[in-house]
């Protein structure tokens, strides 16, 4: 209920406001974690090593400018709620719609092409560490940016419901 809840709330905001609040992330944070730790529950550690494995991937996405604060945030609540491995697999869903809703909303605005080199030459700075390449941030003027709040969504979803079994 917590995860469906949370990711419903975070699509809806991210999608109408472009931001997701605080208020939601920490609260939903706080509620996986009491959650976790109520008897008969899910078990405590694996919801803070989810979010450890979490907090541990976004900072540097974070840093670099590839994700928002509230996507980080957010996504550091599905490592609370999944645990380290389910997030993982959360994660790779995700950044597999993102990468899709971005391919979307290029091909509809014709910048396919700028996409793709900015991509490529965000790459090369990260590969470099800023030496070379192009440096940009989310909260650049002319980033072009989705909701990722829903790309989270739909990883956190199939996540929980279609487990890979790999």
């Amino acid at each position: 209920i917590v995860l469906v809840g949370t990711m419903a709330v975070a699509a809806v905001l991210d999608l109408k406001d472009r931001r997701i609040p605080n208020w939601l992330t920490l609260s939903a944070l706080l509620l996986a974690l009491m959650v976790r730790a109520f008897p008969g529950g899910p078990v405590f550690l694996p919801g803070l090593t989810g979010f450890a494995v979490a907090f541990a991937l976004v900072l540097p996405l974070f840093a670099f400018g590839l994700l928002g604060g509230g996507d980080a945030k957010l996504l550091m609540v599905v490592g609370a709620l999944l645990g380290p491995v389910p997030f993982l697999i959360a994660f790779l869903y995700a950044s597999v719609a993102g990468g899709l809703m971005a391919l979307a909303t290029a091909v509809a605005s014709g910048s396919v092409k700028t996409l793709l080199f900015r991509s490529m030459a965000f790459g090369t700075s990260m590969v470099t560490m800023g030496r070379r390449g192009l440096r940009m941030s989310v909260s650049e003027p002319s980033a072009v940016t989705i909701p990722y709040g829903v790309a989270i969504a739909v990883g956190a979803l199939a996540a929980y419901f279609l487990p890979f079994t790999g």
